[in-house]
């Protein structure tokens, strides 16, 4: 709390953050690097973030950066997993490895206690988010894990929001697959189809989210 503060000015709206540089630098490598380039946002302790992120996603990084955590009101984000799915993009975006195992963890729970019908307005927004922004060269195959679990895992790693999604989806196929908006899913996003495929084969094991 005794450094200086950075400037940050996110969105179109060009919404301004003040955040103490330590606690910034603590949290995402992104803009560690930045204050210490010695460049002229360092020198001006500002920076404008205003390609494609908004100031109620970028607020919650900003919690983060004193709480390691973050919250918000039901009122302002009634579609938590698409949230989550902004959040996790925003941490990867800004090396933030803390918040997006965070967003992970939140979209996890959610995906646990909630039914299809809390998530799907804003599914297919949700999946072409990550599946948009995240790179993962083993799209359609098993994520490592137990082999007494998955006897024909490959072994490798996978992104873990998409692993997540495609289970999600996978195990309340019947009643996703009646709605229209996300049955159109499966033409926008070919690799969303090619993960969703492993985990509707009936050899394999019962599914855990």
């Amino acid at each position: 709390m005794h450094s200086d503060f950075f400037v940050i000015i996110v969105g179109p709206e060009k919404k301004e953050f003040n955040i103490h540089t330590k606690a910034l630098c603590a949290a995402s490598i992104y803009f560690n690097n930045i204050v210490t380039s010695g460049l002229a946002e360092s020198r001006d302790k500002t920076v404008t973030l205003d390609d494609g992120i908004d100031a109620k996603t970028f607020a919650l990084f900003a919690q983060y950066c004193y709480m390691q955590d973050y919250s918000y009101e039901d009122k302002d984000h009634p579609e938590p997993l698409y949230l989550h799915a902004k959040v996790y993009i925003l941490a990867e975006r800004l090396q933030c490895m803390g918040l997006k195992t965070t967003a992970l963890h939140k979209a996890s729970y959610r995906c646990f206690t909630s039914t299809p019908s809390a998530n799907s307005e804003k599914m297919t927004d949700t999946i072409l988010t990550i599946y948009n922004h995240t790179h993962d060269v083993n799209t359609g195959k098993f994520p490592a894990s137990p082999k007494e679990k998955w006897p024909d895992c490959d072994g490798v790693v996978r992104d873990g929001f998409r692993i997540l999604l495609a289970k999600y989806w996978a195990t309340h196929l019947v009643e996703l697959r009646k709605q229209e908006a996300v049955a159109l899913t499966y033409q926008d996003c070919p690799e969303f189809m090619a993960d969703l495929i492993l985990f509707v084969n009936p050899g394999n094991p019962p599914l855990m989210i």
